[in-house]
C-alpha cells in the first residue's frame, strides 16, 4: 500500500492499466474520481484502521484519490482524500520499484 507522500506528485509515475483501475478515457494514467486506501505515514490512529490491523467500522483509515473537490473532502492537491470505516471494501494505491 502506497503512503501519499510517496505518489504525491502523480506527474513522476508510471501507472500499471493492466493492473489498477481504468475508466473509459483513462489513456496510460490513473484514473479520476477512484479512491484508494492510502497509507498516512503516522502512528497508529483513526486515520490508518490502526495501522491497518482492523476491518472495524467504527475506526477510520484514510483514502485518496485524483478528482474534483467535495465537501466531504480534504484537498492535498492534486490528491483529495477522506476518511472512511476500516470495513469498507475500497481498492488500494500501491507503489513498485
Amino acid at each position: 500500500m502506497a503512503s501519499l507522500l510517496e505518489i504525491l506528485d502523480p506527474s513522476n509515475l508510471k501507472y500499471n492499466t493492466e493492473l489498477g483501475v481504468t475508466r473509459a478515457d483513462s489513456g496510460s494514467g490513473p484514473p479520476a474520481d477512484s479512491f484508494g486506501w492510502i497509507r498516512t505515514g503516522r502512528d497508529a490512529s483513526n486515520e490508518s484502521c490502526e495501522v491497518w490491523t482492523t476491518d472495524d467500522f467504527e475506526q477510520g483509515g484514510r483514502i485518496a484519490d485524483l478528482g474534483g473537490p467535495s465537501s466531504s473532502t480534504l484537498n492535498i492537491s492534486p490528491w483529495e482524500t477522506a476518511n472512511v470505516g476500516c470495513s469498507s471494501n475500497i481498492a488500494v494505491w500501491c507503489m513498485q520499484d
